[in-house]
């Protein structure tokens, strides 16, 4: 039978074919310039952080330049997304075409200031958090990237990066398909090391913090990062917090929402009845938190210091996969912390879109936005699209219909139903897309617990392995080592603490005392799977083979380990040469975690050394449709490894490969991938112990040690090694490092001793005196001027010798250094605070304040020392003043105390404690015979102290002037209560001795207090740093 086409079926495919031409969305990558306040200075001094080996960037600036960036642009005819590889992989910025809004917030410049663990951090957009607790390390620096334009018709950039600390990855993939007015954010953050660490992930956005912005975010209650519950949306002062304009009260904000199983939230503009919505599934991203400066000149003054006019404030809108950003403190409630296991990963969709002209949300989903909104006996319904929609909505009130409309809406239209109807619960269908009820509304909200049980006792060997637990979740390892002992001396034979000190002992490379602990632990359940994992551990750093497939074999009976076990397996016998075998393990690995990338790996290499080239090349697929950025795969495949390596530190991506190549005994591939990129020092070194080419290791030890942080203990193997090749204090350091950094201190102290005077590297001795500066025996001056005389030209030198002799009480000497460097560094501002500090210390306060006048700090989040100094230097002049009855001068100076200059990076919060300005203002209208103002002053001065929620210095102040009133009963008892409350607080203790003329005792306490504040009063970055004012002022004549 001849096939004939007929020319109505041609025109249906071609006005098809245009249909999916048209609505194809497009991709496209260009450089931009862009106002640019840049930042440099990395920290050559190792500090060996909860992100080491990543390095801080001190190094900002007031002066702009255009500066060209990077810029990836997704588009299609309803929304724009901008995309920053080079700035942490960013979505920049989002616009909603139809309006021209901005549904992401868009900061048209890119103003580096001091806000994250590095230092380095511009606001904006949407950044990727993964790590550790704070903005991630990648967060200002480059990523890799990678440009796709999907089947479907979508285009994705792909952006990632590795967390080295933790030594995980991630990767977003942000999507946008041709005919959705939304756009996704896929992320996978897998775990291929052997060992848990932290979890935490917030992806943070930004929206415009307009008067009208409204905050729709489901739930019932708001928590702290400590866990601390106050009622959601209005708190338990009675103020709609939901509504920015209202907090305006206090400092800045952090409102964690929950209590209502939700997958939407909403921030809408009431004014431009416009909004941002979001929408991913609960079970992926439960968190969901609000962020907001002070609205108070605190937080405007970040406005200034984080873009330029033509921008106004930001608030943050952050989701999560668990509930707070949990601190410490959040360990005794609920809202604890959670492992990043070894080998597992975690997977999430967000859906990110703009609103229009509905009012609010009650749902969302893929399909749109609804709102539903009942007030006096009518109801208005309002449904904005994400994507094409043709359904009948139809709207029942008490289960009856009431009315019913047939919705064609293209992506970002609205259409709003209003009726009048009595009834109580409202019914909305739409199609098979989507449906709500107001009754459901009500019932979504949860039952749990959000407070800990009362009865809860802290004190128990559970509780206290509880404690320890968390502590270790946090990346604190010290401090869960002491609680695990704390547990071990009551219970010796507590199996969770001897687990858990095994896996600690391990992390500090003490594999002997690890599998001890280890085998103690199995000793009371051979079956236990934690202790066997770790015990499999051990055994292969200890080359006990056999006991390592025992340990491994016995945990893989556990679904927790069962995956990752195998996945030892398959690398123990890949390692013998059983291909077979292996390649048995790494299928039974990815039965039960599909996306087990190690345990791809494993199989790839196997199938290779099986000669089944297909079947490699499938996986090498499977593994970058996973990971795009997979430095194995593209290894593997021979082409496009360039793709992993646009990180800010690609020796680092290839480094970790190829341990794991030399893990397996593949060294000649571990050489391969480590001369794709200039090898540093750490490179080298691993080249010559592969290669034992002498040559290479000479040039190892000859490479500079600048921003050289090893941190891996694999490579501390290395460097041992090497060692036994050719003794250099620069191996000991790097090897000191590392130890120092997993934990193992007491080794790392008598490394950097052994060092001796050897090295020629400044940040050497800047390191080692952070490092010894606590031991009595360590001559930390030597030291400190040592690095000064390598190299006079680094700032650091100055500040630290400064520092150093303050803690001395040597504040002449720590003024002339001080001195030195600002002169030196003019445009320091940190040299030129040192210098006011230090000449504040020195009692020359006037000086102080016109160094401060001339200043213009660039805080860091949350930073007040500027600030503080300034007040100190105020104060203590006014009192000076007092003292020689310049009276007028003193109370000018007074009046200064009260202000907040901003030059200094600290704006006026709404509440300000003024009680020394008011105590030494009433002495002033005493002298001068004005006793009622002295009287309404020292009344101020009381009723603050006896209100305040929290203990101060000033409240000794409080309690003097009750005593005068000779209330002196009412003063002790005020005091009593505070010491009952912090009885370890030296602060009230002094306070109490010298309210109650017991001199000798205030003065011993007074010496303890100044040791543990590094040698002077006025350190503004101590806790209660005004205890020194009081201090001067108790020392006035005739108080």
């Amino acid at each position: 039978m001849k096939l004939q086409i007929r020319p109505i079926f041609l025109v249906i495919m071609f006005l098809c074919w245009q249909s999916v031409w048209a609505q194809k969305a497009s991709i496209s990558e260009e450089m931009v310039s862009f106002k640019t306040y840049p930042y440099a200075d990395p920290d050559p001094v190792a500090q060996p952080t909860r992100y080491y080996p990543y390095y801080r960037f001190d190094g900002f600036t007031n002066t702009p330049q255009t500066q060209q960036w990077k810029l990836v642009t997704l588009e299609n005819k309803y929304i724009k997304v901008l995309v920053a590889p080079e700035i942490g992989g960013k979505v920049l910025g989002a616009i909603d075409k139809s309006t021209g809004e901005e549904f992401i917030y868009f900061n048209k410049v890119v103003k580096f200031r001091d806000i994250a663990m590095r230092g380095a951090w511009t606001s904006g957009g949407i950044e990727f958090n993964f790590g550790s607790i704070g903005h991630a390390p990648t967060t200002a620096s480059p990523v890799n990237y990678l440009l796709k334009e999907n089947e479907d018709g979508s285009v994705s950039c792909f952006v990632g990066a590795p967390d080295i600390t933790s030594r995980t990855e991630w990767r977003v993939e942000i999507r946008l398909a041709p005919d959705k007015s939304y756009f996704e954010t896929k992320a996978i953050w897998y775990n291929p090391s052997d060992q848990n660490t932290s979890l935490y992930n917030w992806m943070t956005a930004s929206v415009d913090a307009s008067e009208d912005l409204e905050y729709y975010f489901p739930g019932n209650v708001e928590i702290g990062h400590g866990g601390e519950v106050t009622p959601w949306p209005v708190s338990d002062k009675g103020i709609d917090i939901s509504k920015y304009k209202n907090n305006n009260f206090g400092g800045p904000k952090s409102y964690h929402v929950l209590g209502e199983y939700a997958e939407h939230f909403l921030c809408y503009f009431r004014d431009k009845d416009f909004g941002l919505g979001h929408w991913s599934p609960y079970d992926e991203k439960p968190g969901q938190k609000i962020w907001m400066w002070a609205l108070s000149r605190e937080g405007a003054i970040w406005t200034d210091l984080l873009t330029d006019p033509g921008n106004i404030q930001y608030s943050e809108i952050q989701t999560g996969l668990l509930f707070n950003q949990a601190a410490a403190k959040s360990a005794e409630t609920p809202y604890k912390h959670l492992f990043f296991e070894a080998g597992a990963e975690h997977q999430f969709t967000e859906l990110w879109f703009p609103v229009k002209q509905i009012g609010g949300m009650v749902k969302a989903n893929e399909y749109g936005s609804l709102n539903v909104e009942q007030k006096s006996g009518a109801v208005k319904i309002g449904f904005c699209a994400n994507q094409s929609v043709s359904e009948e909505l139809v709207v029942l009130g008490d289960g009856k219909e009431i009315g019913r409309k047939k919705i064609d809406l293209q992506p970002t239209e609205a259409t709003i139903l209003s009726f009048e109807t009595g009834a109580a619960n409202i019914e909305v269908k739409i199609g098979g897309l989507m449906s709500y009820s107001t009754l459901e509304g009500k019932e979504r909200v949860l039952s749990k617990p959000v407070k800990i049980a009362d009865e809860f006792d802290w004190n128990t060997p559970d509780a206290i392995y509880t404690a320890a637990v968390e502590v270790e979740k946090q990346r604190d390892y010290k401090g869960a080592e002491n609680k695990y002992r704390e547990v071990l001396l009551q219970n010796p034979f507590h199996t969770g603490a001897l687990v858990k000190m095994a896996g600690l002992q391990y992390r500090k490379m003490d594999y002997e005392t690890a599998a001890n602990y280890a085998l103690k632990a199995l000793s009371n359940d051979t079956y236990h799977a934690e202790a066997n994992y770790i015990f499999g551990l051990t055994s292969l750093k200890l080359n006990q083979k056999y006991d390592a497939l025992d340990a491994f074999s016995l945990a893989a009976r556990s679904m927790e380990y069962r995956s990752v076990a195998y996945t030892h397996l398959a690398a123990i016998f890949f390692k013998d040469g059983e291909i077979n075998k292996s390649l048995r393990y790494a299928n039974e690995a990815l039965v039960y975690n599909r996306n087990n990338i190690n345990a791809l790996e494993l199989k790839a290499l196997c199938l290779n050394e099986k000669g089944d080239q297909a079947k490699r090349n499938a996986v090498l697929d499977d593994i970058l449709t996973i990971d795009p950025f997979s430095a194995f795969a593209l290894f593997e495949k021979g082409a496009g490894l360039e793709k992993a390596l646009n990180y800010e530190m690609p020796q680092e991506i290839c480094l970790e490969q190829a341990i794991a190549y030399a893990n397996l005994g593949l060294n000649d591939k571990a050489i391969h991938i480590l001369q794709k990129v200039e090898p540093n020092a750490v490179g080298n070194y691993w080249l010559a112990w592969l290669s034992g080419d002498t040559g290479i290791l000479d040039r190892a030890i000859e490479a500079s040690p600048y921003l050289v942080y090893p941190f891996r203990s694999e490579t501390a193997e290395v460097l041992k090694w090497a060692l036994t090749q050719q003794e250099g204090w620069k191996t000991q350091y790097y090897l000191g490092l590392i130890e120092w950094f997993k934990g193992n201190e007491t080794s790392a102290r008598q490394r950097f001793i052994e060092c001796g005077n050897q090295p020629d590297y400044f940040a050497f001795y800047l390191t080692r005196f952070n490092l010894l500066n606590s031991d009595s025996a360590y001559n930390s001056e030597q030291d400190l001027l040592k690095a000064w005389e390598l190299n006079k030209e680094e700032w650091r030198c100055y500040l630290a010798l400064s520092n150093y002799y303050e803690s001395q009480q040597q504040f002449e000497k720590a003024l002339d250094w001080a001195v030195d460097g600002a002169k030196k560094f003019p445009d320091s501002y940190v040299l030129a605070f040192q210098k006011a500090k230090d000449l504040l210390i020195n009692g020359a306060y006037e000086k102080s304040l016109d160094v401060l006048a001339k200043t213009t700090i660039l805080p860091n989040e949350g930073a007040s020392a500027g600030r503080i100094t300034y007040r100190q230097a105020c104060i203590m002049d006014a009192l000076k003043l007092m003292e020689s009855k310049i009276n007028k001068r003193a109370l000018s100076r007074l009046e200064q105390a009260r202000e907040w200059p901003e030059n200094l990076g600290v704006g006026k919060p709404y509440d300000t404690d003024e009680r020394i300005e008011d105590f030494l203002e009433s002495i002033y209208w005493t002298v001068n015979g004005d006793k009622n103002k002295a009287s309404e002053l020292e009344a101020k001065v009381i009723d603050y102290s006896l209100n305040a929620s929290k203990f101060s210095p000033s409240h000794y102040l409080g309690a003097l002037l009750l005593k005068k009133q000779g209330k002196d009963q009412d003063a002790a008892s005020f005091l009593q209560t505070w010491s009952t409350k912090e009885p370890d607080n030296k602060l009230i203790t002094w306070s109490y001795a010298m309210l109650n003329d017991q001199s000798t005792e205030a003065e011993h306490i007074l010496q303890e207090i100044v040791q543990e504040r590094g040698g002077t009063l006025f350190n503004p970055r101590s806790k209660n740093p005004e205890f020194g004012l009081i201090v001067a002022i108790s020392e006035m004549k005739g108080l």
